[in-house]
């Protein structure tokens, strides 16, 4: 899903959204995350190729812990996926596309979509 984020975050650059990445598989610390929350607002969008939001929900509670107010969305798989020509064509029929991606981050943010 790093790959996806970081076309997605390419995206957003292009709509004129700064938007900050945060691989949590090579983070050092619980700590990483509340820097870049501060840093646009609150808003927080995981994005995750698994099911169940164990991630998102992992991010809720350290982000918890250090108080302040935020908004989670977050983006995993929902459904059973199905084989597609591409894995760009599977992760477009599980919504977990950049582009998907780019217009969840648009929603939360309320501006106009692209």
């Amino acid at each position: 899903m790093v790959h996806e984020a970081k076309k997605a975050l390419a995206g957003l650059k292009d709509d004129g959204i700064e938007a900050t990445l945060v691989d949590l598989y090579s983070s050092p610390s619980t700590e990483t995350p509340s820097r870049p929350v501060q840093e646009h607002q609150g808003k927080v969008l995981t994005v995750e190729d698994n099911y169940g939001a164990g991630m998102g929900s992992a991010v809720a509670d350290v982000l918890s812990e250090h108080g302040g107010a935020f908004a989670l969305t977050q983006m995993y798989v929902r459904q059973i996926p199905k084989s597609g020509r591409t894995p760009d064509d599977v992760l477009r029929s599980l919504g977990l596309s950049a582009e998907d991606i780019i217009k969840t981050a648009v929603e939360m943010l309320a501006v106009a979509s692209r």
